[in-house]
C-alpha cells in the first residue's frame, strides 16, 4: 500500500475527532497496522492514493450478543421467530442468545487526515452470520449439520437486521486500535 500524503482540506459530514494535533505517522501506523492484522485496507470511493483517508474493514467480535441495541431492535418488524416474539414482550434473552451463538458483529472504520492535524473517524458496526466453516460455539451436532449443508442457517429471518449500541468515542478508538493490532 502506498502511504498517503495529501490531508483533507475538510472535516467531512459524518465523521468524529478521534485525536487532535496528529500526524501522518500516526495515521500510517494504524494502516500498515491494519494490513498487517489481516484487515482489508482500501481507498473510500472517489479518493486518490495520495488522499489521507482509507477504510479498514473485516474486523468481527464474536459472542457479541449483549451489545445489542434494545431500542433500535425494537424497531424492527417482528416476524414469527421465538427470539424476536419475546422481543415484543422486551425480553431481549432470547436474541441475545441467538446472536452471540450464531452472528459476528461487524466492524467497518473510515479513518482521515485532515489538513488541521486531526485524526478523524467515522465507523460502523452490524451483527452478520458467521461465515461457513466460522460457526463457533454451537453444539457439535448442528455445527457437523451446517457443514454438510455447506451453509449455516441462520435462525432468524434474513430480513431482520441487529445493531449494536452506541458506543463513545473512547470505545471506538480501542476498537480501531484492535483492529489494527497496534494496542490490546
Amino acid at each position: 500500500m502506498k502511504r498517503p500524503t495529501q490531508p483533507l482540506s475538510t472535516y467531512p459530514g459524518g465523521y468524529f475527532q478521534l485525536e487532535s494535533y496528529s500526524s501522518l505517522q500516526r495515521l500510517w501506523m494504524l494502516l500498515e497496522g491494519a494490513e498487517r492484522a489481516g484487515r482489508k485496507v482500501r481507498l473510500q470511493r472517489g479518493d486518490t492514493e495520495e488522499t489521507c483517508r482509507r477504510v479498514v474493514e473485516g474486523y468481527t467480535v464474536e459472542r457479541a450478543g449483549g451489545l445489542l441495541d434494545e431500542r433500535r431492535a425494537l424497531e424492527e418488524d417482528i416476524t414469527l421467530h421465538p427470539a424476536l416474539i419475546a422481543l415484543a414482550v422486551r425480553d431481549f434473552g432470547p436474541l441475545k442468545d441467538t446472536l452471540t451463538r450464531e452472528y459476528s458483529l461487524n466492524f467497518s472504520f473510515t479513518l482521515a487526515f485532515t489538513k488541521n492535524r486531526t485524526l478523524i473517524l467515522k465507523a460502523s458496526a452490524v451483527y452478520k452470520v458467521h461465515p461457513r466453516g466460522q460457526v463457533q460455539g454451537l453444539d457439535e451436532a448442528r455445527a457437523i449439520q451446517n457443514f454438510a449443508d455447506l451453509e449455516p442457517e441462520p435462525t432468524l429471518p434474513d430480513s431482520a437486521k441487529f445493531y449494536p449500541r452506541r458506543f463513545s468515542k473512547e470505545e471506538w478508538r480501542v476498537l480501531l486500535e484492535r483492529a489494527c493490532g497496534v494496542r490490546v
